[in-house]
């Protein structure tokens, strides 16, 4: 469920800004993909994101590019 995810992500952010950061980076594989666009979306800590790694989109291909087997092809995008 991607609204836990979000939560979670909450909870772990504010372990980070309270300890000591304030400038983070994400990073999603997969359908981890998803929770981090949406917790950028509707995190309350999203702010404090200056960036995103999104690899090997599954659910957001973002050019809907296939293999031949019908799999989607491995996929990098970064967002600054």
């Amino acid at each position: 469920d991607v609204w836990q995810d979000v939560d979670e992500l909450d909870a772990l952010m504010q372990c980070l800004l309270h300890r000591k950061g304030t400038n983070f980076v994400m990073m999603g594989h997969s359908s981890g993909c998803r929770s981090v666009v949406h917790y950028l979306k509707h995190g309350t800590h999203a702010p404090s994101v200056h960036g995103a790694i999104l690899l090997n989109l599954i659910a957001l291909a973002l050019d809907g590019s296939r293999s031949r087997s019908g799999q989607s092809r491995g996929q990098l995008f970064l967002f600054p």
